[in-house]
């Protein structure tokens, strides 16, 4: 089968649904032939799938800081870049579309009407009862097959139109499952976040979670990630904050320093990697409770659940945790007991294949 990949790796830092996208890859790569086509030419997801892909196509466009230019310039390359797909599918005999964004199903829509082009969508995100969620999921309507990555990405889908083809795909497990976490007997403790330092992510809680508790000498927090906000979070000089930026061994930083996970995002996420990762390393995780974070955390078994922007409610678990070390170690055990109801690596690209099989 030949497939072709439409992905749009130039808007975010490399984040945990490119991540993805490179998994489905290397998954449909054993078997079939890929080709790419990407807005960005140089992206660090471009460069990790390389060697899956058999031709990569660039459909680049221009940006601007000034919303109205940059709509203008996006929907510019929506024409060309619908031109380019004909011209792809005219030279290539392609099977399929897999699409990861809403842009790119948007693409993979018209593309159907204009060639019966059948297409598949892998929903990251959540449909809102918003005029472009409505369209978004009437799109869907016309795809062979939506792969949703949670129940709760499924539910948000259903619930504006019940008759798509849903199916539910975990994101796997990345990494070997360990042996629990254990407190540090020197009770210090690391707090760590990982992904795109922005505003969603609800990075300026855990900044001000710090701030609280900068008296505590035994508490140092991590930031690991690249993004608009991460300057201005910098500006604030807290001597027990440490940043990083972007990192590509998020293993090794799980296994060696980071105790507990902090992800206190403003938004309901789909299904975030960050916390199976930390979950297969038997690491607490405190994270908002809606979406797909709160499907994946049971408040008080694997983890905690706090409302967003809530500042105190982070410190307070923060400071039950570092308190509690059977809690602690119980909260750690639980982890590495429902981490193995997810996917492995190998399951995941065998459930992938069958959804492009039609199985």
């Amino acid at each position: 089968m030949k497939i072709l990949i439409l992905e749009d790796s130039s808007q975010t830092t490399y984040g945990g649904g490119q991540k993805i996208s490179k998994l489905v890859c290397k998954a449909l790569s054993q078997r079939n032939e890929l080709l790419l086509m990407d807005y960005a030419s140089d992206s660090l997801f471009i460069q990790d799938v390389k060697g899956y892909v058999q031709v990569v196509y660039f459909a680049g466009y221009k940006f601007s800081k000034e919303k109205f230019i940059q709509r203008f310039y996006q929907a510019v390359a929506f024409v060309k870049s619908f031109f380019k797909i004909l011209r792809i599918l005219k030279d290539q005999k392609v099977d399929v579309l897999y699409t990861t964004t809403k842009l790119t199903l948007f693409l993979a829509y018209f593309i159907k009407v204009y060639t019966r082009t059948p297409f598949i969508y892998h929903a990251h995100m959540s449909s809102k009862r918003t005029i472009s969620g409505r369209i978004s999921v009437n799109f869907m309507r016309f795809s062979k097959l939506v792969i949703a990555v949670s129940n709760y990405v499924k539910d948000t889908i259903q619930e504006l139109n019940a008759d798509i083809k849903i199916q539910v795909v975990y994101n796997p497990i990345e990494f070997s499952v360990k042996k629990k976490k254990i407190a540090l007997d020197n009770d210090r403790f690391d707090i760590a976040f990982f992904g795109t330092v922005r505003a969603e992510k609800g990075v300026v809680t855990l900044i001000e979670a710090a701030k609280n508790l900068i008296s505590n000498s035994n508490i140092h927090f991590h930031i690991f990630g690249d993004g608009p906000q991460l300057n201005q979070l910098k500006a604030h000089s807290l001597d027990n904050v440490t940043y990083y930026g972007h990192v590509e061994n998020v293993d090794s930083y799980l296994d060696k320093l980071v105790d507990i996970l902090v992800l206190p995002s403003v938004i309901p996420e789909a299904c975030p990697t960050i916390i199976l990762q930390a979950m297969s390393k038997g690491i607490p995780v405190i994270t908002t409770n809606f979406g797909g974070q709160k499907e994946l955390i049971q408040d008080g078994r694997n983890g905690f659940l706090i409302e967003r922007n809530s500042i105190n409610q982070l410190v307070d678990k923060i400071l039950i945790l570092i308190g509690n070390k059977s809690l602690y170690d119980n909260i750690s055990s639980n982890n590495l007991i429902d981490i193995l109801k997810k996917p492995t690596i190998e399951e995941y690209e065998t459930l992938i294949e069958k959804c492009f099989e039609g199985e």
